[in-house]
Formats: structure tokens, C-alpha cells, sequence
């Protein structure tokens, strides 16, 4: 078998190094396209947050949206959250 000559050798080299880090980096990117699917859950996958029910006695009566609560120093105060424009104040 004739000994190849240093310049195919060099190109030999090159090649097989070049292919070496072509799998390393296929490697790497599963890895990280795995991390990323750990950490970006899709909003209706995820089991942890589920949608609060608004109770039914804390709807506005106009639009039925639900209603935010401000204590005032003399009476609570209820807004519709959707600004249909109800209000109510309830004196303590």
C-alpha cells in the first residue's frame, strides 16, 4: 500500500476533524432543542395554572365581567374590570 503523501494526509486530517465537530454540534443542538422544551411550556399544556372561576356574586351586573375591590377608609368600593362603567360603594 503506497504511503499517501503529506498533503493528502493534511486533507485526510481536516476532513475527519471537520466531521468530528459536525457531530458534536448535532449533539449539542438536541440538547439544547431538549432544554428548551423543559423550560417553554405551551400556556394550555401547562397543568399548574389553571383559570380561576369567578364566583358568580362578584359579576358585574351590566356586562358580567368580574368586579375589582378597593377598600376605601370608609366603605369598599367595587369596578367592573371590563370599564363598562358600574360601580358600587358599600359604606362599613
Amino acid at each position: 500500500m503506497p504511503r499517501p503523501s503529506d498533503r493528502e494526509y493534511i486533507l485526510r486530517r481536516k476532513i475527519k476533524d471537520l466531521e468530528e465537530q459536525l457531530a458534536n454540534r448535532d449533539l449539542e443542538i438536541k440538547s439544547l432543542k431538549k432544554q428548551i422544551a423543559k423550560v417553554v411550556v405551551p400556556v394550555d399544556e401547562n397543568p399548574k395554572k389553571k383559570k380561576k372561576a369567578v364566583p358568580k356574586d362578584e359579576a358585574c351586573p351590566d356586562c358580567g365581567s368580574s368586579v375589582n375591590k378597593t377598600e376605601l377608609p370608609h366603605a369598599t368600593m367595587q369596578l367592573c374590570k371590563a370599564a363598562c362603567g358600574w360601580r358600587k360603594v358599600i359604606n362599613k
